[in-house]
């Protein structure tokens, strides 16, 4: 009985390796044939798409990098370079989300290489920005944002030969946010009013984001009720335009600017706004928000209302694992 069970065992083995054998020799087929362009076209979108799909879950990007290298290889076989940078293109951002940046940046300079070629001026002046953005949002804080400047460059330089005002604005707004980083805060200043005189010649309202970036400058620099008018105008736009996703962030900046000139009572009607943002919030942000509110509550004298906003947080005589939220039962505590 066991050897008749152990022949079965070694029959259903060999069955299942001449089934994977006979697979790999199909899919090595369908991917060496040479498809007429619809079908390639076909193919190759169904390979991405799965690939997309792997890649918007973080546990299987190596999944995607299957599906989209099996694109490339199909693309190259059959010859088709406009497929083929598509494929690039999907690699590229692929090696950027999983932080191989020097990859990424092979994959990008033969997309744009591609772009350049067919002078497709639109599709290479995007690229350039979407990979002046991908390093921008670099992970780790180790960046060179004269290179990145240098790529934001690039786009800008090409949208400025398409006389495509809204896009140049959008980049100035990059390579002045690279400065502010970088502690270049006069060069960050001058290229966010380029992008503000752009914006406004040709009556574009989405200007919050330009404000905001115009009050961080101002309020590192110590102008202080510069800072303050930027960040009433950036809440102005925001509100205006009904683009309310960073309204807490806003909110909060408008308190931290009255808060910083001494106007306590104006800084806790902004933060109060802040705290009560319906819909999804950013927690990390929230706490902090109710840390610096506490604060100003005290310097007001209202240490009971600074209690109470603490402890509709979390009990005060429990740990709540929130730096900011231990900071601020602190300052209770010592009031």
């Amino acid at each position: 009985m066991y050897y008749i069970m152990g022949v079965k065992k070694v029959v259903l083995i060999f069955v299942l390796i001449v089934a994977c054998k006979q697979h790999q020799e199909t899919s090595k087929n369908l991917d060496s044939k040479k498809y007429d362009v619809g079908l390639l076209e076909s193919r190759i979108d169904s390979l991405l798409s799965i690939g997309n799909e792997y890649l918007n879950k973080s546990e299987s990007v190596d999944s995607a990098f299957y599906f989209f290298e099996k694109s490339l290889k199909l693309s190259q076989s059959n010859n088709n370079k406009l497929l083929e940078n598509k494929s690039l293109h999907h690699l590229a951002k692929l090696a950027f989300r999983k932080n191989e940046y020097p990859k990424g940046i092979a994959y990008y300079t033969r997309v744009i290489s591609y772009f350049n070629e067919t002078n497709d001026k639109w599709s290479e002046a995007n690229t350039w920005m979407e990979m002046g953005n991908g390093l921008f949002l670099k992970e780790n804080n180790i960046k060179s944002y004269e290179e990145i400047i240098e790529i934001f460059n690039k786009s800008l330089n090409i949208y400025s030969e398409l006389n495509s005002k809204k896009h140049q604005a959008d980049v100035l707004n990059n390579i002045a946010h690279c400065y502010l980083n970088d502690g270049k805060l006069i060069l960050a200043n001058t290229k966010l009013l380029e992008a503000l005189e752009l914006y406004e010649s040709i009556n574009y309202k989405n200007l919050h984001h330009t404000y905001h970036l115009l009050q961080l400058v101002q309020n590192l620099q110590g102008n202080l009720n510069k800072s303050l008018y930027y960040s009433l105008e950036c809440v102005q736009s925001m509100e205006s335009t009904k683009d309310t996703l960073n309204a807490q962030l806003y909110y909060h900046f408008v308190g931290e600017n009255y808060s910083a000139i001494g106007n306590h009572e104006k800084s806790l009607e902004w933060y109060d706004k802040a705290i009560k943002i319906k819909g999804p919030q950013d927690i990390k942000l929230l706490y902090h928000i109710i840390s610096i509110a506490s604060k100003e509550l005290l310097i007001l004298k209202r240490n009971q209302e600074a209690f109470n906003l603490v402890s509709s947080v979390v009990p005060m005589e429990e740990l709540s694992n929130q730096p900011a939220i231990e900071e601020a039962k602190g300052y209770i505590y010592s009031a």
